[in-house]
């Protein structure tokens, strides 16, 4: 069954801003397709709506990292190991 912990734990772990959008779509068409499939669990509004807030965070900070120019971000320093 898809309930909050399941939609909360699928915006966490999405890694880029197409996986989120990804996933916003599918809790919104689980919300309008739940009663009419007549699966009997719809979200409550109050967990919509920290889901949404969750939602527009994560994105936040996806577009965050859009804006920084690419010449700002450089991939990570090569570990050093004791030899």
């Amino acid at each position: 069954m898809k309930d909050f912990t399941f939609w909360h734990s699928a915006i966490y772990n999405a890694k880029t801003a197409l996986v989120l959008k990804a996933v916003g779509e599918d809790l919104n068409n689980f919300q309008n397709q739940s009663d009419f499939l007549n699966e009997g669990y719809k979200l409550k509004e109050a967990e919509v709506a920290i889901l949404r807030k969750h939602y527009s965070e994560k994105m936040n900070g996806f577009d965050s990292l859009r804006s920084v120019p690419a010449g700002k971000l450089k991939p990570p320093d090569k570990p050093k190991f004791n030899k």
